[in-house]
């Protein structure tokens, strides 16, 4: 492999593309590693109806974050492999062989992983391929949506970014362990709610 010295290549993609937000679509996140599990949140908020119509009748919405937490997961493995095959395969051309497909590659990831997900964990083979599709197609455009938006902001209000920087670390920690938190409910509540009553 090539000294990332010499040609700067794998530094700058590993730093520029390992957040956490592109492990989510898993793809095209530009707002920094701290609105990983935000987005997450968000996009398991979108597809919860979605995952409700493809057949998952009971808990959906924490079957919905607990897909998404997995899929993010999967998306920071998936994001790092491509990084390196990536920087390997610019040995031969000057372009980003893997970064221009790796979007649609991350979103098909994304479905298949959830799909199945839900399959093993709802026990039920009735879960539809179509719904999730639309849920993961839909999720990923809303997230890029919003990371625009918030470029747009950065770029065109500079004076409420500067009003807000002293407070950046305190809003991302909260924004991750808030975030944490929901994501551990919904690890638990499934749980809870499908325990038989205690004896009196």
């Amino acid at each position: 492999m090539r000294s990332t010295v010499k040609r700067g290549r794998m530094t700058p993609i590993l730093a520029n593309t390992i957040t956490a937000d592109m492990g989510l679509i898993p793809g095209l996140a530009l707002a920094g590693p701290a609105l990983g599990l935000p987005l997450s949140v968000f996009a398991a908020f979108l597809e919860r109806p979605f995952i409700s119509l493809a057949g998952v009748c009971s808990d959906a919405i924490w079957y919905s974050l607990q897909a998404n937490f997995v899929s993010l997961l999967i998306g920071y493995v998936g994001l790092i492999a491509a990084a390196v095959i990536d920087d390997a395969l610019r040995l031969w051309g000057p372009n980003d062989p893997v970064f221009t497909v790796w979007p649609f590659v991350a979103v098909a990831i994304s479905v298949v992983t959830e799909r199945y997900y839900l399959v093993a964990r709802t026990r039920t083979q009735r879960v539809r391929w179509g719904w999730i599709i639309v849920a993961n197609v839909l999720s990923a455009a809303a997230c890029i949506g919003l990371l625009v938006l918030v470029i747009f902001i950065r770029s065109e209000f500079p004076t409420l970014r500067r009003a807000v920087t002293p407070y950046h670390g305190a809003l991302q920690l909260l924004a991750g362990v808030g975030s944490g938190a929901i994501f551990l409910t919904a690890f638990v509540t499934p749980k809870k709610s499908s325990s038989p009553p205690l004896a009196a």
